[in-house]
């Protein structure tokens, strides 16, 4: 589906939901905040001192460090990283609203300036026609220079508006296909 497409390929869809995994990640980390944290460390030491000769040891250590309470600032950060996780998903929403709203209409305006183009087709045919009974009027002497200026007017009009219903369409499909993320610098 087309609103699929545009969901995963749209870049402003894309960084919000880049935000919003982010964001997840440090709800994690103040979540940890709330347990212990353990420190290891080990080694070895070797000096040389000459009235010793030499001293060589192996040494480690292990760190156990809890804070207890600190003024609920965890607590309170923990609730604002969610806050911010919550906005990021509501901006995701709002996105998703405004690209299903825009895709939906430049398919309408797609399906309506294919409709332009098969009545101006239409009318092309119809003034085509009526311009040529116009001219063999006017070279049989029945019709009048002014009947023939004015059919190659409407003729001249009817292509007019077939080239704006092919042009309407072809940008239509451009703004559709910026939407979705398919544009031709993406096929090269």
């Amino acid at each position: 589906s087309l609103f699929i497409i545009a969901f995963q390929n749209y870049p402003e869809l894309q960084i919000i939901n880049n935000l919003g995994l982010s964001q997840l990640a440090k709800i994690q980390e103040t979540k940890t905040e709330f347990y212990p944290r353990i420190g290891v460390s080990a080694g070895y030491d070797w000096s040389y001192n000459p009235i010793v000769q030499e001293q060589r040891g192996w040494y480690s250590a292990i760190a156990l460090r809890w804070n207890i309470f600190n003024g609920n600032e965890r607590r309170y950060r923990l609730q604002s990283e969610k806050v911010r996780k919550n906005t990021y998903e509501n901006q995701a929403d709002e996105i998703k609203n405004f690209l299903i709203k825009e895709v939906s209409n430049w398919l309408i305006s797609i399906k309506e300036a294919e409709n332009q183009i098969i009545l101006a087709e239409r009318l092309m045919i119809t003034t085509s026609e009526n311009l040529e009974i116009a001219k063999s009027q006017f070279n049989v002497g029945t019709g009048s220079m002014l009947e023939l200026t004015d059919a190659r007017v409407k003729d001249l009009l009817a292509k007019q508006k077939n080239i704006q219903a092919m042009t309407t369409l072809q940008i239509a499909m451009a703004n559709l296909e910026r939407l979705i993320g398919n544009t031709n610098e993406n096929k090269k």
